[in-house]
């Protein structure tokens, strides 16, 4: 084996078994633990604020393709929060830029307030889609602005277009909960009242969908991060202490 990536191999069956201990349990039907995030509490909140207002609630994936995995998690949280609105009779206003993702959420907003046993309250009009980046922007503006929101769920993938819609949404008084990866989460941090940054992306669309194998799967992850942290401390340590021993290893 090449020098230097021997240790790298041990990780990976490290991580393999980690995944397969806990792929094993969701299997056994035993329930999957995950930390709760401010964010996702947040959004009942939100919702039931929308309720108690009498104003609808706007969410958006982001403006790319279906193919993309950030948005692809925001079209899984889209089905959680279609069947909160439902629950509380919320009117839900979603919009994006593209048509594929289009014909996706109305299904997933359809099948949600059928399962909450109110089909009747579903509105394929408030399900809506925007030629390009440009009137998508738009069109969350005047969203935002004319249909006088409560909240503004933003879940998915986003770019520089980001802070304009979140920061009309600021303006306008309305709950703000965003999550996304990459170069926008400063601007949503700015302006919105609850961010989930990075991977807890993934984490909050796996809780929401209470599928174990997702559990299983984002646990195998936390495992593996913890694992990471440790080397890093127990190393930083003992090269402190003058030892090299762990170093030379992790040369291998």
């Amino acid at each position: 084996m090449v020098k230097g990536v021997q240790m790298q191999f041990v990780y990976l069956l490290f991580f393999a078994a980690v995944m397969a201990y806990y792929l094993r349990k969701a299997k056994a039907g035993e329930k999957m633990f995950l930390r709760r995030l401010a964010a996702l509490d947040a959004v009942e909140e939100a919702v039931g604020r929308a309720a108690e207002m009498g104003k609808p609630v706007l969410y958006t994936p982001g403006l790319d393709a279906v193919e993309f995995p950030e948005m692809l998690a925001g079209l899984s949280f889209l089905s959680y929060v279609a069947r909160l609105t439902a629950r509380y009779n919320v009117r839900l206003i979603e919009a994006q830029r593209d048509q594929v993702v289009y014909s996706i959420a109305e299904e997933s907003i359809r099948q949600a307030y059928a399962a909450e046993g109110k089909l009747d309250q579903f509105n394929p009009q408030d399900v809506r889609v925007f030629p390009d980046r440009y009137g998508y922007i738009s069109g969350m503006i005047g969203i935002i602005a004319h249909e006088q929101v409560a909240a503004s769920i933003m879940v998915g993938l986003f770019r520089a277009e980001s802070l304009i819609f979140a920061e009309a949404g600021n303006r306008a008084g309305c709950i703000q909960i965003a999550a996304s990866e990459g170069q926008q989460i400063p601007f949503f941090v700015a302006v919105c009242d609850y961010v989930m940054i990075g991977e807890e992306l993934y984490a909050a669309s796996a809780y929401v969908d209470e599928d174990p194998r997702q559990r299983s799967i984002i646990l195998a992850q936390d495992v593996g991060k913890w694992a990471i942290l440790g080397i890093i401390v127990i190393g930083g340590l003992l090269e402190t202490a003058g030892i090299h021993t762990l170093t030379n290893l992790l040369k291998m």
